[in-house]
């Protein structure tokens, strides 16, 4: 600890400690009328600004009267060879827009393209609005860092609430905000998915915001919901490490009822057990080097646009994840934007989910992993491109076709492994609620169902 946050400056110069203040959920507009009495010290005093609290992404009903989507668009026109027109299905430009009543399956080619990249430029439109409240916010606190907090655990306990409507990666990596923040609600029961190794996953989230800019990271660590002393290294394992044991109030000050703990003794008592665990680490986290993750984990957002709120790679991903992190494996979780030849080089091992890719992160895929990456993808992977057309090359890297999935069918309730450089021999119940039949070209077939159909391959 190098300050308390917020002590009143009277109390602070009596007991002799260093103080810093935040500032909480208030709009650029206003900020400027609510420093005009404060004195230029206090004003250095300010270290972090909180922009917003669950913020939204502010619509994705874009269409050709936006300027920057139209660019947009053809920037992505040209991923795929072609111009604006035959990409859109549009002769003028100023009329593209997402389809009246739009549905996926009915929707022609250009419809999807449209659509998808609307809500993918969504998500950009919200970072440039926040970049600007950004830039107001840090020309009046020159000292500050500016964030937005998100809450994680919707995606586990809702099983597919999705990032579709508050994108963590996007605001941060677009330069929305200057720090990468979330919290955690974690606890032995269904709010963790009975795993605290949760609390790691949701920081492997912050920190896949903050890499690429190499910006700071935070983590509200909810002292109330218990083991504050467990989540604060799996928070440090991440790379994260302003942690905010929140919030003990007290209640007089800005804490609401709700999230204030000062009048709960066990707040106090989770806290001091936390302070007393980092103690001995000390040493370590100040001048050690944390291991570089050899392991990445793709969290695939095209899935959950194409495919919508309920998925099923949210869990399998967390599960993949904990997993990983408990054999000891540092694990980096990365977006798409990521599958690219400098970024890919820092792996030897990814971890490939869901359903919907771009033909060129797959085609990046490829090379990786002739150039030495094993590369262990789940059911269906990659099969469809994110219009949802078959994907090209799919075969060819995979060494098997799909030949659809299972659903619900009682000859498929368990599989057999066989034992190779990669699997363990043994029978196991399949997770998930898709379960792929493969049949093998070049592959190595080491896994099948009960009904003999292969469900594993090894290319």
């Amino acid at each position: 600890i190098t300050a308390f946050p917020d002590v009143d400056p009277e109390i602070a110069d009596r007991l002799g400690i260093k103080t810093w203040r935040s500032v909480f959920n208030v709009r650029p507009p206003h900020m400027a009328s609510m420093v005009s009495r404060w004195t230029p010290e206090a004003i250095a005093q300010v270290k972090l600004v909180k922009l917003g609290d669950e913020i939204p992404t502010f619509s994705g009903l874009f269409n050709g009267s936006n300027e920057q989507f139209v660019a947009y668009l053809k920037e992505q026109a040209a991923f795929d060879g072609l111009n604006l027109r035959k990409f859109t299905g549009v002769e003028d430009e100023t009329r593209i827009a997402v389809a009246p009543g739009f549905a996926w399956d009915k929707a022609t080619l250009p419809q999807r393209r449209v659509y998808y990249h609307a809500q993918r430029y969504a998500h950009l439109h919200t970072a440039r609005m926040y970049a600007m409240q950004t830039a107001t916010t840090t020309g009046i606190f020159h000292n500050a860092l500016t964030y937005c907090n998100y809450t994680p655990h919707k995606m586990i306990i809702d099983r597919g609430a999705c990032m579709n409507f508050a994108d963590w990666f996007v605001v941060p990596r677009a330069g929305g905000q200057t720090m990468a923040w979330a919290e955690d609600w974690a606890a032995r029961n269904r709010w963790g998915n009975g795993t605290l190794m949760s609390v790691s996953y949701y920081a492997a989230l912050v920190a896949c915001g903050a890499r690429p800019r190499n910006l700071p990271s935070g983590f509200y660590v909810i002292v109330s919901m218990g083991d504050a002393s467990r989540k604060i290294f799996s928070c440090m394992g991440q790379g994260v490490t302003w942690l905010h044991l929140y919030d003990w109030g007290p209640l007089d000050r800005w804490a609401e009822a709700s999230n204030a703990w000062s009048e709960k003794d066990y707040g106090y008592t989770e806290i001091a057990m936390a302070i007393k665990a980092l103690g001995p680490a000390d040493a370590l986290i100040a001048d050690g080097k944390r291991e570089q993750s050899r392991v990445a984990l793709l969290y695939n957002r095209s899935e959950e646009i194409v495919q919508g709120e309920w998925t099923w790679a949210p869990r399998s991903r967390l599960w993949n994840f904990a997993a990983l992190r408990a054999a000891g494996y540092p694990v980096d979780i990365v977006i798409e934007e990521d599958l690219v030849p400098e970024q890919l080089s820092r792996y030897r091992v990814l971890y490939l989910n869901g359903i919907n890719l771009h033909p060129r992160h797959l085609a990046n895929i490829r090379r990786w992993v002739e150039e030495g990456g094993t590369l262990v993808m789940e059911a269906a992977a990659a099969t469809m491109t994110v219009y949802g057309e078959p994907q090209p090359g799919w075969e060819k890297l995979c060494g098997a076709r799909n030949a659809g999935v299972h659903q619900n069918d009682p000859t498929v309730q368990a599989f057999n492994l066989i034992e190779s450089e990669l699997t363990p021999q043994g029978t196991f119940a399949p997770g998930g609620l898709l379960r792929s039949r493969l049949e093998p070209t070049s592959g190595k077939v080491v896994g099948t169902y009960t009904n003999g159909a292969a469900c594993a391959v090894i290319n």
